[in-house]
């Protein structure tokens, strides 16, 4: 679960390709923009790149709780925190 409350923006989905690993190809994958709605990185947009063959509800939340999570703490470091 995410340390933020976000959404994904999802008129802004759009499908797309990209060089797999070690440029053996190419891939179909969605990228799915979203912004952070709490905490100290409200506002911010981001997106997450997922192949289309893991598209689904569950690995595109994992990829961007991650993300979120990230953000978040790191929008809310300061030399206060060290």
């Amino acid at each position: 679960m995410a340390n933020a409350a976000w959404h994904v923006e999802g008129n802004g989905i759009t499908q797309s390709t990209t060089l797999a690993k070690g440029g053996a190809g190419v891939i179909d994958v969605y990228v799915v923009p979203y912004m952070i709605d709490s905490g100290p990185a409200t506002g911010h947009e981001g997106t997450v790149t997922i192949a289309a063959s893991a598209y689904n509800p569950a690995n595109v939340k994992a990829a961007i709780d991650a993300q979120v999570n990230a953000t978040h703490d790191i929008a809310g470091l300061s030399s206060a925190n060290a």
